[in-house]
């Protein structure tokens, strides 16, 4: 009597398998999503032949760099902002001078910051001069020589007299270049030309050179008040 044969086995490959859940994925069990048939070998390769969809966030979107990044470029999706033409950049402490200020300035800038004939017929064709003008023009400059001629050019105008603004701002000036054995002469200036120095003036000038840490000068200036 001959045998049954039995019957024909499916291919293991073949043999559906049910995962259910997520679980940690590894080399050999690969990520399915819990409540579905698939095989597993047949998944895994439509998975790498199928091309995966790019959403409309990722399309034209370049990889960035931290190591190559210079922080004076812009990204490609940055738009830079329209560049002025420099003739036109006006900075922001100039805009909050007055006209005749910004007038004596590019007088200064005209001659490169060099004191001369030049310089004094441009000066020449103002009207008058005011404390509060040598006090702005003093406060923005950062040439002590200059600043000086421009100081003692002022105070031979007609009319006009230094008040305690126009000291302030001088000593300011020299005490900001380094000048600060000239800005200790302030107050034997002012005595000389009949506007004695107050407890203010003592003041700026300790508050100056302690802010630089010159103890010695900071008690001597002390002392004269």
């Amino acid at each position: 009597m001959k045998s049954a044969k039995p019957p024909n086995l499916p291919d293991k490959s073949l043999k559906p398998n049910f995962f259910y859940g997520h679980r940690k994925p590894s080399r050999n069990r690969p990520v399915v999503y819990g409540g579905l048939f698939s095989n597993r070998s047949n998944r895994q390769s439509l998975s790498q032949d199928s091309p995966q969809p790019q959403s409309n966030s990722v399309v034209g979107r370049t990889t960035f760099d931290l190591r190559k990044w210079d922080p004076e470029t812009h990204l490609p999706s940055e738009r830079a902002p329209p560049s002025s033409p420099p003739s036109t950049v006006i900075s922001a402490a100039s805009e909050r001078l007055s006209p005749i200020a910004r007038f004596v300035l590019d007088a200064f800038r005209k001659n490169r910051n060099h004191w001369g004939p030049s310089v004094v017929s441009e000066l020449n064709k103002l009207r008058r001069v005011t404390p509060s003008i040598v006090a702005e023009v003093l406060k923005t400059g950062n040439d002590a020589a200059v600043a000086a001629k421009f100081f003692h050019w002022a105070g031979k105008q007609k009319g006009y007299k230094h008040d305690f603004s126009s000291y302030n701002a001088f000593a300011y000036c020299l005490n900001r270049t380094g000048n600060f054995r000239a800005a200790d002469q302030l107050p034997e200036l002012m005595d000389s030309q009949g506007r004695p120095p107050s407890e203010k003036q003592f003041e700026i000038l300790i508050r100056m050179h302690s802010d630089n840490k010159r103890g010695l000068r900071v008690y001597f200036t002390f002392m004269r008040r």
